[in-house]
């Protein structure tokens, strides 16, 4: 149940780099896209083996090569590859990708929260202090 909303975050990042790499090869043709990497790559450090955990820095610098206007005509490319496909089909195409990972961010961390808070519960009566806490064979000691 809360895994879920995990992996459909590191699902949504990883899509978004893919369509992101598409659309700017379909756009500018792959030796701008390379040159934009190696830029990438120099200016922030980011190679394509990071992208997915700091997307919002790659599109940061993708408005800082492209400028605000280019940079929008992508992102919007982006969304629209992204909703073409059904289970991204519910992405509001009028929110920036940012926002839209945001708002899956904080979905994840509420979920997350709610796991842990579902786990202390049922976990009530287990003592939270390791060296308090009954040993196997006490435990099926007590069963019996």
């Amino acid at each position: 149940m809360f895994g879920h909303v995990r992996e459909m975050y590191k699902q949504y990042k990883r899509e978004i780099v893919k369509a992101l790499d598409d659309v700017l090869e379909q756009i500018f043709g792959k030796n701008i896209k390379e040159l934009l990497y190696a830029y990438l790559l120099e200016e922030s450090n980011l190679d394509k083996k990071n992208y997915e955990d700091n997307l919002e820095l790659f599109i940061t610098r993708l408005e800082d090569f492209f400028g605000l206007k280019a940079a929008n005509v992508i992102e919007k490319q982006v969304i629209k590859r992204l909703r073409e496909q059904p289970k991204f089909k519910n992405i509001d195409e009028n929110i920036p990708l940012i926002e839209s990972m945001k708002r899956l961010k904080d979905l994840h961390a509420y979920t997350t929260q709610k796991k842990r808070i579902y786990l202390l519960k049922t976990r009530k009566n287990y003592p939270q202090d390791k060296q308090n806490r009954p040993t196997l064979i006490e435990s099926i000691g007590k069963k019996k």
